[in-house]
C-alpha cells in the first residue's frame, strides 16, 4: 500500500483518539505496509503538520513494530530512529505523546542498541521537553547502550532532580537503577549535594506512595551502595527534615512512615542510623502504650532488610537497643531486638542471655506493657533450634505466674502469645480457662478481644475438652454479645470467636443457635457495620433460617447501610456454596458495577465471578463489557487483577471469546491498559499479576484463536523481569500442551530460554520454571539440540551448586536429559559424579527412588557409552545402608531394593577400581554400612566386602608397586602400572 493512502485512516483514528482525551485504551491493528513504506510514512506525516494525523501515526507505531520487528534491516532501523527524533518535537502534547512513548519503548526493546543518535538528540534538546525525556528514559533505559549513561550522567541526574514530583514510583525506580551506570567523576560537588538530597526525597516519597516497591528500591540502592559508598557517608538532610516536620501526624502515621523509611537504613551513615533507631524505639513504645501490642509492619520491614546490614552496622544497632533497655521504652527495644536474626546467630550466648535477663526483668517490674515481651519470646523461640527448650524453660516461671494470677494486660498477652509455644501440660490451659470465664467483663475493654482469642485457642488446643466445656465457652461468648450493648467491637469479636469455635465443634452450634439468631438479626438491623455483616453471614443456613435470610435480603436493599456491598459479596458466596444462587438479587451486581468507587466495583466483580453460571448469557456479556471498560482505565492493581480473575472464571463457560474479552487481551498485549502507564506490559512488576493466568485460561479454552497471543508472549521471554518469568512460562506451557505451538515457534522459544537460563542473579523459581519449559520443549520437538540444553544445565549447576531448591530440582532433571542423549554421557561424567555427591551429602531434597532409578539407567547404558560404576555404587550404597523403615517411608519397595542390590553386587564384581573409592565413602559417611552390606551380600563370604584384601603371594608381583590412582606404595587391586625393578607384573 502507498503510504499516502493511509493519511485519511490516520486522520480518522487521530480524531477519535483526541476526542477520547488523554485516556485512549483501545487496541490498534497493525498497518498493512512493508517496512520500507513504514519508514517512508514518517516524513510524509510530519510534513502534513496535522496533529490528528501525527496522533494516529503515534498510536500505530508500537503494534506495527511488534508484528514486524524481525523484518527491518539495519539501515531501516537507523533511519527509523532518526525519524523518531524528527517526530518527537511535534507530539510532546497528550494524547499523541503517550502513543509515541509506546512506540519508542517498543523500538528500544528490539533495536535499542541502534538508538545512539536518537538519545544524543534527546540529551541535547531536552530543555524543551524535560518531562517527556524523563518518561522516554524510564521506559527504555535497560535496552539502550550503557555508554549513554556514562557520557550523559549529568543530564540524567538533572532529569531526576527536575521530575521528583511528576514521575510515578515505578518510573523513579527505573532512574534509581540507571544510577548503577553513571560515571560519578562527572558529578561536581555542588551537583552531588543537590542530587543526593533529591535522591532521598525520591526514595521516601516513592515508598510512601507504593510500599510494595520498597524492596525493589532497596535492592537497586544496595548495588550502588556497594560500588560507590562515598555517596552515602554524609548525614541525610532530608531524613532530619522528614522527622522534624511539625505536621500533625498520629504515632500510627509516624510508624507507617518509619516502616517505609526503615528499608533504607543499611545505606545511612552511623549518626543517621542512631537517629532513626531512637525514633523507631520511641514511636514503637508509644504505639504499644496505646494499643497494647506491637506495630508488626515496621518490625517486618526491618526484618526484610536485616540481611543488608554490615556486621559493623548491626553491632552499632545492638548497642543502641541495649542503651534503650534502661529507658522506659525497653519493651519496644526488646521487640525490635528479637526481629534481627543476626543478633542471635552471631552473639548467641551473650546476646541471648542479655535478652533473657531483660525479659525476666520486664516481668518483675511494674511497667504495664508486657505484650512486647511475649512478642519477643515468640520471635526468639521461632529462630532458635537446639536452644529452644532451654530458652522457654528459663522463662516459664514468669509466664505461668502471669497466666495464673494476672487478669490485666500482662496475663492475657501471655496466654495469647504463648499458646502455640507451650505444651498443654505446662500451659494448664483448663485452669486458666475457667479463671478467665470467672473474670468475665471485669477486665479492661481492650483486653476482652484477647480473652476471646485465648478461648478459641483453648477450644482448638486442649484435646480432652468435653462438649460441655466448649458449649460453656460459646454460651459465655454469647452472653458477652448480648450484654455488650452498643459496643459493637466487643459484640462482634464475641460472635467471631463463636464462629471459630463452631468450626472445631460443630455440635455446639445446635446448642446455641436458637439464642444466636435473634442477636444476629438485631446486629444487621441495629449495628450497620462490616463485621456485623460478616458475622451474621457466617451462621446463615439458607435452607432453614428464613428469619436470618430475610434479614440479609433486607440489609442488601437498605441503601443507607454503607456495608451492604460487603454483605453482597459474602452472601453471593453463601448462595453459590449452598446451591441457592437464585436467591441473590442480580440487579445488585449492575448497581455495584455502575459505581466509580474502586472498592465497590471490585465487589461487583467478585459477585459476578461467584454467580456467573446463573447469569443469562446476554446479561453476562453486558457485565463483561462493563468490567473490561473499567479495567482499561483503572490504575488499581486490585481492580485489574480482579478483572482478569473473573475472565479466567467466565471464559471457561463461553463458546466463543466475545468482543470485550478479545479487546482486553489485545489491549493488554499492546500495553493499552492505564495501569501500564504506556510502559511495555512485560515490564510491569507484580508477582501476583493475574493477566498471565487469564492468558493461560484463554489459550486452554480457545487454542485455535491463540496463535497471535502465543507468538507475542514468546517474544517477551528475553525481556520480562526475572520475577515475572514464572508467570510468563505458564501460558507458554499451555501453548505447548495444547499443540498451539509448532516446531518453528518451539525452536525460537527454546533458544530464548537457553539464553536466559545461563544469566546470573536469577532466583530459584524463575530459573526452575525456565528449565522445566526448556526440557518439555526438547521432549516434544525431537530436532531441538539436546547438547545445548545439557550445556546450559551444566552452567546452571556450576553457578548454583549450593542453592537448595535449584539443585534439588536440577539433579534429577539433568540426569533425565542426559539419559535422553546417550552420546553425551561420557562428556558429562563430571556432573553425574557431583550429583552423586550431592545425594549422599543430604544437603538437598531428592526423591530417593527416582534418583536410584536414574542411576540404574545410567548403569544399564554403560557397555555402550561410559563407565559410571563408581557413581552408581556410591548412590546404591547410600540408599541400601539406610534403615528398612526409613526406606519404606521414602518410597522404596522390596523389588526396587532387590534390583539395586543385584546391580550393586554386579558393579563390585565387574570393576575392582570401585573398591577403594567405596571404602573411603563408607568409612567417612556411613561407619555402620559395612555390617549391613555384609549381611546383604551373603554370610558365606570369607571376608566383609569392605575389608582391605591382603597383598598377593605370587611370584609375579612384589607387593609394593606404585599406584597412580592412590599415590602410595601399597598393593591395590586396581594397580595397572608397576615401577619396581625386578617386578614382572605390569
Amino acid at each position: 500500500m502507498d503510504p499516502f493512502e493511509l493519511l485519511p485512516l490516520l486522520d480518522q483514528q487521530g480524531e477519535e483518539i483526541i476526542q477520547s482525551g488523554n485516556d485512549y485504551y483501545r487496541p490498534s491493528f497493525p498497518l498493512n505496509l512493508s517496512t520500507q513504506s513504514f519508514v517512508e510514512l514518517f516524513p510524509i506525516v510530519i510534513n502534513t503538520f496535522n496533529k490528528r494525523i501525527m496522533t494516529g501515526l503515534c498510536y500505530n507505531i508500537s503494534p506495527y513494530i511488534t508484528k514486524n520487528n524481525f523484518l527491518f534491516d539495519k539501515k531501516q532501523i537507523q533511519e527509523l530512529w532518526l525519524k523518531f527524533g524528527e517526530l518527537l518535537p511535534n507530539v510532546i502534547e497528550q494524547p499523541a505523546f503517550s502513543g509515541f512513548l509506546e512506540g519508542v519503548s517498543m523500538l528500544s526493546l528490539y533495536y535499542g542498541k541502534e538508538s545512539k543518535e536518537f538519545f544524543k538528540f534527546l540529551a541535547r534538546s531536552s530543555e524543551k521537553f524535560t518531562h517527556q525525556a524523563a518518561l522516554i528514559l524510564a521506559n527504555s533505559y535497560q535496552y539502550i547502550n550503557n555508554d549513554f549513561f556514562k557520557y550523559n550522567t549529568v543530564f540524567v541526574c538533572n532529569l531526576m532532580i527536575q521530575n521528583i514530583e511528576t514521575l510515578t514510583p515505578s518510573q523513579h525506580l527505573s532512574f534509581v537503577r540507571m544510577m548503577d551506570l553513571f560515571d560519578y567523576e562527572k558529578i561536581t560537588p555542588e551537583l552531588e549535594e543537590t542530587f543526593i538530597y533529591s535522591l532521598w526525597k525520591i526514595l521516601f516519597n516513592s515508598v510512601e506512595k507504593a510500599p510494595g516497591l520498597a524492596q525493589e528500591f532497596a535492592g537497586a540502592l544496595h548495588k550502588i551502595y556497594l560500588a560507590h559508598p562515598q555517596l552515602f557517608n554524609k548525614e541525610n538532610k532530608y531524613l532530619s527534615e522528614l522527622f522534624d516536620d511539625e505536621t500533625n501526624k498520629s504515632y500510627q502515621e509516624w510508624l507507617q512512615l518509619l516502616s517505609n523509611v526503615i528499608v533504607f537504613t543499611p545505606f545511612f551513615c552511623f549518626s543517621d542510623i542512631e537517629y532513626l533507631f531512637h525514633i523507631f524505639v520511641s514511636y514503637e513504645a508509644m504505639y504499644m502504650g496505646e494499643t497494647y501490642s506491637v506495630h508488626t509492619k515496621s518490625l517486618s520491614a526491618l526484618d526484610s532488610i536485616s540481611g543488608l546490614f554490615t556486621h559493623v552496622q548491626l553491632n552499632h544497632i545492638l548497642h543502641i537497643l541495649k542503651d534503650e533497655l534502661s529507658s522506659a521504652n525497653y519493651p519496644a527495644s526488646i521487640a525490635i531486638w528479637s526481629v534481627i536474626e543476626f543478633f542471635l546467630a552471631n552473639f548467641e550466648e551473650k546476646s541471648l542471655n542479655e535478652l533473657i535477663d531483660a525479659i525476666n526483668l520486664g516481668f518483675t517490674n511494674n511497667y504495664p506493657l508486657k505484650g512486647p515481651l511475649f512478642y519477643a519470646i515468640r520471635n526468639i523461640a521461632n529462630q532458635l533450634t537446639h536452644k529452644h527448650e532451654e530458652f522457654i524453660s528459663s522463662l516459664i516461671p514468669h509466664i505461668q505466674e502471669s497466666m495464673a494470677v494476672a487478669y490485666g494486660d500482662a496475663g492475657v498477652q501471655a496466654m495469647h502469645m504463648m499458646i502455640d509455644l507451650l505444651d498443654a501440660d505446662i500451659f494448664e490451659a483448663r485452669l486458666s480457662l475457667w479463671k478467665i470465664i470467672d473474670a468475665g467483663l471485669n477486665a479492661a475493654k481492650h483486653v476482652i478481644p484477647v480473652y476471646f482469642d485465648y478461648l478459641v485457642a483453648c477450644a482448638r488446643k486442649i484435646n480432652d475438652q468435653t462438649e460441655q466445656d466448649v458449649t460453656s465457652i460459646a454460651v459465655y461468648l454469647l452472653g458477652v454479645a448480648e450484654t455488650a450493648g452498643l459496643d459493637g467491637d466487643i459484640r462482634n469479636k464475641a460472635l467471631e470467636s463463636i464462629s471459630e469455635v463452631m468450626e472445631y465443634y460443630p455440635k455446639v452450634l445446635s446448642e446455641t443457635k436458637g439464642k444466636i439468631v435473634p442477636v444476629l438479626v438485631e446486629l444487621l438491623e441495629k449495628y450497620k457495620d462490616k463485621r456485623s455483616a460478616e458475622n451474621v453471614l457466617s451462621f446463615i443456613d439458607l435452607d432453614k433460617e428464613d428469619q436470618l435470610k430475610n434479614a440479609v435480603l433486607k440489609a442488601l436493599n437498605d441503601k443507607e447501610n454503607q456495608f451492604r456491598t460487603k454483605i453482597a459479596v459474602t452472601f453471593a458466596k453463601i448462595c453459590q456454596e449452598s446451591k441457592s444462587s437464585q436467591i441473590f438479587p442480580l440487579e445488585i451486581i449492575d448497581e455495584l458495577l455502575s459505581s466509580q468507587d474502586e472498592m465497590i466495583f471490585k465487589r461487583g466483580i467478585k459477585c459476578a465471578a461467584v454467580l456467573h453460571k446463573i447469569i443469562p448469557s446476554e446479561k453476562l456479556n453486558q457485565i463483561i463489557s462493563k468490567i473490561v471498560d473499567y479495567t482499561k482505565k483503572s490504575k488499581s492493581s486490585g481492580v485489574v487483577n480482579a478483572s482478569f480473575r473473573i475472565l479466567k472464571t467466565v471464559v471457561d463457560g463461553l463458546k466463543d471469546p466475545n468482543l470485550p474479552v478479545n479487546e482486553l487481551i489485545y489491549c493488554a498485549l499492546q500495553g493499552r491498559l492505564a495501569i501500564f502507564n504506556h510502559m511495555p506490559p512485560f515490564a510491569f512488576l507484580d508477582e501476583a499479576f493475574s493477566m498471565y493466568g487469564a492468558f493461560s485460561h484463554f489459550m486452554s479454552r480457545f487454542p485455535s484463536k491463540s496463535h497471535h497471543l502465543m507468538q507475542t508472549l514468546i517474544m517477551w521471554i528475553p525481556l520480562v523481569p526475572n520475577k515475572v518469568l514464572p508467570q510468563l512460562c505458564k501460558p507458554l506451557q499451555i501453548a505447548l500442551d495444547k499443540e498451539i505451538m509448532d516446531e518453528s515457534n518451539g525452536k525460537c522459544l527454546y533458544e530464548m530460554l537457553l539464553k536466559r537460563i545461563v544469566q546470573k542473579d536469577y532466583g530459584q523459581q524463575p530459573l526452575i520454571e525456565a528449565m522445566q519449559l526448556s526440557i518439555d520443549l526438547a521432549d516434544r520437538f525431537e530436532k531441538l539440540p539436546l547438547m545445548d540444553l545439557l550445556s546450559a544445565l551444566e552452567d546452571v549447576w556450576d553457578m548454583y551448586n549450593d542453592d537448595y531448591h535449584t539443585i534439588s530440582y536440577l539433579g534429577p532433571a539433568f540426569l533425565e536429559v542426559l539419559l535422553a542423549n546417550h552420546k553425551e554421557i561420557d562428556q558429562r561424567s563430571g556432573i553425574t559424579q557431583q550429583i552423586a555427591k550431592a545425594i549422599v551429602s543430604e544437603d538437598f531434597d531428592f526423591d530417593g527412588p527416582q534418583m536410584a532409578d536414574l542411576y540404574i539407567q545410567l548403569y544399564d547404558l554403560q557397555p555402550k557409552f561410559c563407565n559410571p560404576d563408581a557413581d552408581v555404587a556410591i548412590v546404591m550404597t547410600y540408599y541400601l545402608t539406610m534403615d528398612d523403615e526409613h526406606l519404606k517411608e521414602i518410597g522404596f519397595d522390596a523389588d526396587t531394593l532387590q534390583d539395586m542390590f543385584e546391580i550393586f553386587k554386579q558393579d563390585l564384581n565387574d570393576d575392582k577400581t570401585i573398591f577403594p573409592q567405596l571404602t573411603n565413602f563408607i568409612n567417612r559417611k556411613l561407619p555402620r554400612a559395612s555390617n549391613r552390606l555384609k549381611k546383604l551380600y551373603g554370610a558365606d563370604k570369607e571376608r566383609p566386602i569392605f575389608e582391605k584384601p591382603p597383598p598377593p603371594q605370587d611370584d609375579n608381583h612384589c607387593g609394593c608397586c606404585h599406584c597412580h590412582d592412590c599415590d602410595d606404595h601399597d598393593h591395590h587391586d586396581h594397580c595397572h602400572d608397576c615401577h619396581c625393578e625386578g617386578c614382572h607384573h605390569h
